[in-house]
């Protein structure tokens, strides 16, 4: 099968860009052909808000030299643009998206603004986005993110009208979007990761390693750090949200292969205050061997069931320092994350 996969980023700067490289990589592998549509360089970023010409040309010829059989989407919004939907919908490209966030009906993709989750523009009023500045504390950027989303959701439909069928890595973003009222259908797939277990020693330190912003519950995890002066903990990532180093914290920044640091932890603390989707840092730990111990949000009870109050620091440092595993659950494999991957595609190409 020739297959088309699209994503802004061609690096993986976040968990939808991993997955998007690990998905082109055991498509090939299985024999499938592949072509990566996306930018190699953050240098090359052309950000365009409501249409992006260049982009549209630039699939025009992809799809004439390559002629794909499908094409799979992932995160396109503010640089390829929804414009690209028109140019698969046009040359009779059937075409799949996963959802990695919620941009198909939050215009801040995360439901969660104000250091809160936000179901303001529920049932498409996205005024809200503005009159909150839910785009960087900005009304400039939340007036755009508001326009942008008018033009795409309720006035053209671009993403609906374009698009044959959704995927959704967790039944919770599926079950929010149909409660927001989205009709097309959703097809459930879990991601799957590329890590092993190793043979490295485990360590005595907790760990985090991700985004490093508000709403992945850094400022809960370091609370629950104060309370808990003989634990050790490792933060690994970068973000907007500045890390000191204390007597019990110490931030090593963003490290390319986290693998060892993750199989030598004790434990790996997911604190979020965001609706997580199928967080890969979870999955990756959890392959790894290594237990994780998270909020009870979102997707990730879907995950694990070593849960905690979302933003409850306390809470967090009692379930720390008394930590049972209470076991795993089941987690797609690669091998059959392809094999079900591969039936949406007959599906959509029949």
């Amino acid at each position: 099968m020739r297959i088309l996969q699209i994503n802004k980023y061609g690096y993986p700067k976040g968990g939808a860009d991993k997955y998007f490289l690990n998905v082109s990589a055991a498509l090939k592998k299985e024999g499938h052909q592949v072509y990566k549509f996306s930018m190699d360089e953050p240098k090359k970023q052309h950000r365009s808000l409501f249409w992006s010409w260049s982009s549209d040309k630039t699939l025009k010829n992809i799809i004439k030299e390559f002629k794909p059989d499908v094409a799979h989407l992932h995160n396109i919004y503010h640089d390829f643009s929804s414009s690209i939907l028109y140019v698969l919908k046009k040359h009779g490209v059937p075409s799949v998206m996963t959802l990695h966030d919620y941009k198909r009906i939050c215009p801040n993709y995360r439901l969660y603004t104000k250091d809160a989750v936000c179901e303001r523009c529920k049932y498409k009023k996205y005024i809200n986005c503005f009159t909150h500045k839910c785009l960087k504390d900005s009304y400039i950027l939340s007036l755009g993110g508001s326009c942008e989303a008018y033009l795409h959701q309720s006035i053209l439909n671009s993403w609906d009208k374009n698009i044959d069928l959704y995927i959704s890595p967790s039944k919770f973003l599926k079950n929010k979007f149909k409660e927001w009222d989205v009709k097309k259908d959703i097809e459930y797939l879990p991601n799957f990761v590329e890590t092993k277990k190793t043979d490295v020693k485990r360590d005595n330190y907790l760990l985090y390693f991700g985004r490093i912003e508000k709403e992945k519950g850094i400022e809960v995890l370091l609370d629950a750090m104060e309370q808990l002066p003989n634990e050790r903990l490792v933060i690994a990532g970068k973000g907007s949200y500045q890390v000191k180093d204390t007597d019990n914290v110490r931030y090593v920044g963003f490290v390319k292969n986290v693998d060892e640091l993750v199989s030598k932890a004790k434990l790996v603390i997911i604190p979020s205050l965001w609706y997580e989707n199928n967080p890969l840092n979870a999955l990756e730990a959890i392959a790894l061997g290594t237990p994780i111990l998270a909020s009870d949000i979102g997707g990730i009870p879907e995950l694990t069931d070593n849960l905690f109050k979302p933003g409850d620091a306390t809470d967090l440092a009692n379930k720390i320092l008394n930590y049972k595993d209470k076991g795993g659950k089941q987690h797609i494999s690669k091998e059959d994350h392809i094999e079900k991957l591969i039936k949406i595609y007959n599906k959509l190409t029949k």
